[in-house]
């Protein structure tokens, strides 16, 4: 029998959206896996990082986000999340 369509991961609901980063996730920070108490979907918000989100937050760097939660819909969360996203 084949499937067709649907999701790829099923279980975890909460999405979160995560700035793009390349430092060490201790445990009790969202983006380590071990933190939350229930699965989580994660994604990376691609090229918005810290700085250019705080130093030069213009509009166009809502779309990156609407994608990135669009994409964390499809595969299904129905709850979203942000790590450490401060809008001026």
């Amino acid at each position: 029998m084949r499937h067709t369509g649907g999701q790829n991961v099923f279980g975890a609901t909460m999405g979160v959206l995560c700035l793009e980063s390349y430092f060490p996730k201790p445990p009790g920070h969202v983006r380590n896996h071990s933190s939350l108490p229930f699965p989580a979907l994660y994604e990376t918000v691609v090229g918005v990082m810290v700085p250019k989100l705080l130093d030069n937050s213009t509009p166009d760097l809502l779309q990156p986000f609407i994608e990135a939660a669009r994409h964390l819909k499809a595969e299904g969360a129905r709850q979203l999340r942000e790590v450490a996203v401060c809008w001026r």
